[in-house]
C-alpha cells in the first residue's frame, strides 16, 4: 500500500476518532438550525449528522479496500500466469529436446503421428 494512502487512512480515523469522543464539535449550533440546542430536533439532526459522516465514512472505505483488493488479486494472478508460463516453456523445451533426440537416434519415421504433431507446434512456436 502506498505511504500516501496508508497517511489517508491515519487521518481518516483520527478524525473518526476525535467525533466519537468530542460529538458537539460536529454539531451545528442553534443559529444554523434557528432553534435551541436543547431540543429534540437539534439534538435528532445532530445524530442523523454523525450518522450520515458515519456512512458516507464506511462506504468511502469499502470502495477504496475493493480497489485495493482488485489490485491485489490482479497481481497475483499475473505472477501466478508467468509461473505457469516459465512452466510450460519449460516442459515445451523438454518436449522438443526429447523428440530431437529420439529423431537422433532413430530418425523421423519412428515418431507416431501425435509426436508429429507436437514437434510441429513446438517448432512453430
Amino acid at each position: 500500500m502506498k505511504k500516501s494512502l496508508k497517511y489517508y487512512f491515519i487521518y481518516t480515523a483520527i478524525v473518526f476518532a476525535m467525533l466519537l469522543i468530542l460529538p458537539q464539535t460536529a454539531s451545528a449550533c442553534e443559529r444554523c438550525f434557528g432553534a435551541n440546542v436543547d431540543t429534540p430536533t437539534t439534538r435528532g439532526i445532530a445524530f442523523s449528522m454523525l450518522a450520515l459522516l458515519g456512512i458516507t465514512g464506511g462506504v468511502s472505505t469499502g470502495v477504496i479496500m475493493f480497489f485495493l483488493n482488485i489490485r491485489k488479486r490482479t497481481k497475483m494472478l499475473y505472477e501466478a500466469s508467468l509461473e505457469k508460463l516459465k512452466h510450460t516453456s519449460e516442459s515445451r523445451s523438454e518436449a522438443l529436446n526429447r523428440l530431437l533426440d529420439k529423431i537422433n537416434h532413430s530418425g523421423y519415421r519412428s515418431l507416431t503421428p501425435a509426436e508429429k504433431e507436437l514437434l510441429r507446434k513446438v517448432s512453430n512456436k
